[in-house]
Parts: structure tokens; C-alpha cells; sequence
């Protein structure tokens, strides 16, 4: 398993065909990417078209990956890459992110069916006390054979995207239970125990007070949940 630049890269001067199929194959993977990211982005032209979804409000952070001879052992190395993508969250959000990510992952990383393999998922968080939205896309191609392309047994991608939802498009429902999902509350009974929940419900719902700067706001309701729990929300 090797990032596929760094194949190309090792390759013998004179070895041209070799590095011609390499520079076919990252093309592919980036076609599948460009792909991705249009559909993404619609999301943002026309936001009528996805009523049914939580809808990205603005992208603040993304990262993406072209492999080749990709195998199971990468779910470690997409360990470290998710550990590093989700530094402001609390680790035990943070677990649960990595566990969906690679259950989302793990039938491509471990695939051996010849052809295409594509996934295309989204998921709701808490990080830093603000509502986001994880998109991520991964897709692989397995050759029949080696010797086919460079002697790659396969080609694979991925990219994971974060951006940040306006809450005030949400109802209270929806902001309770992304909240209550993100903090471990699991229960009706978790949440009428914790008001300091409640409160940053009504903060979110709000949209931010809007006579109050965002860092005053945050540093307000840290210390009301540090008060209220003894622990700080990430």
C-alpha cells in the first residue's frame, strides 16, 4: 500500500509506460473525487433539491488521498488520519466518530471484488459547541490480475470533508438529539437531568446570541456546564 505519487515517483527513468498508466489511474481517482465534490457542492446551489438532509452550511476543513495496492491494514493508518481530523472533539465522540468511519470504510479496505466499489456517507457532530457536518467518500478499483496497470493490484481514494450547520434551520427535535447523541446522553431521562444540555439547545437554536461575541458566549456556557457537571464540553 503506497500513496500513488510515491509510486510514480520510484519508478526507473526509461520505465515511461509504467509511469503513463500511473498518471491514467491518479486521473480516475481524482475524476471520482471531482465527482464527489460537485454533488457536495449542489448541496449549497440548490438546497431545495435536499429537504431531506441536514444541509452543510460552509466547508472549514477537508483532506483527501489517492492510494494504490490499498489492503485491511489501512483502516490503522485511516485511524490516525480521523484522530488528527477530530482534534476538537471529546475523545469519547471522537471513538464513536472513528468506529463509523471505518464501518463505513471497512467493506472497501477489506473488498476483493473485482471492479468498482464506491462509498458515500454523512454524519452529524459536536465539535468546539458547534453543530458540523462529516461528509466522506471512498472508492477503490480492483484489477482482475496484476500487470494490467503498473502492477497495481488496485487504486483507491478518499476524501473527508467537515462543514459547519446553521441550527436555526433546525427544530428543536433535531437540535436535541445531534446535541444529546454528541454529549452521551441516552435517554429522555439523561437529558431532563441535564439542563446545561437543554440551555445550549436553546444557545444553538438561537443561532448564537447575537448581542453577545461568540467567544464570550462559548466561555458563558463552558462555565455554566463545568458548574453544573464538573466537566467542560470540547
Amino acid at each position: 500500500m503506497a500513496f500513488l505519487d510515491t509510486v510514480r515517483e520510484q519508478l526507473k527513468p526509461d520505465d515511461t509506460k509504467a509511469r503513463e498508466q500511473l498518471d491514467f489511474l491518479k486521473k480516475v481517482a481524482q475524476n471520482q473525487l471531482e465527482l464527489f465534490r460537485m454533488e457536495f457542492l449542489e448541496r449549497f446551489r440548490n438546497p431545495e433539491g435536499f429537504k431531506e438532509e441536514i444541509l452543510p452550511k460552509q466547508m472549514f476543513e477537508h483532506t483527501e488521498q489517492y492510494r494504490v495496492d490499498i489492503d485491511e491494514g489501512a483502516a490503522k493508518e485511516i485511524d490516525g488520519i480521523v484522530d488528527s481530523f477530530f482534534t476538537g472533539t471529546e475523545d469519547s465522540v471522537k471513538d464513536g466518530f472513528k468506529n463509523l468511519i471505518k464501518f463505513a470504510f471497512k467493506a472497501i479496505l477489506g473488498s476483493s471484488q473485482i471492479g468498482e466499489s464506491l462509498v458515500n456517507q454523512w454524519f452529524i457532530t459536536l465539535e468546539y459547541g458547534a453543530l458540523i457536518r462529516v461528509d466522506l467518500m471512498s472508492w477503490r478499483y480492483n484489477f482482475s490480475g496484476e500487470g494490467i496497470i503498473a502492477n497495481a493490484k488496485n487504486a483507491y481514494c478518499f476524501t473527508i470533508t467537515k462543514s459547519f450547520v446553521d441550527t436555526r434551520t433546525l427544530v428543536p427535535g433535531q437540535l436535541i438529539y445531534f446535541v444529546a447523541k454528541s454529549v452521551g446522553a441516552k435517554s429522555i431521562e439523561d437529558i431532563k437531568k441535564n439542563p446545561v444540555l437543554m440551555d445550549y439547545v436553546k444557545f444553538l437554536q438561537d443561532g448564537w446570541d447575537r448581542n453577545k461575541p461568540i467567544d464570550i458566549a462559548m466561555a458563558d456556557y463552558h462555565a455554566s456546564l463545568k458548574e453544573t457537571t464538573g466537566r467542560a464540553l470540547a
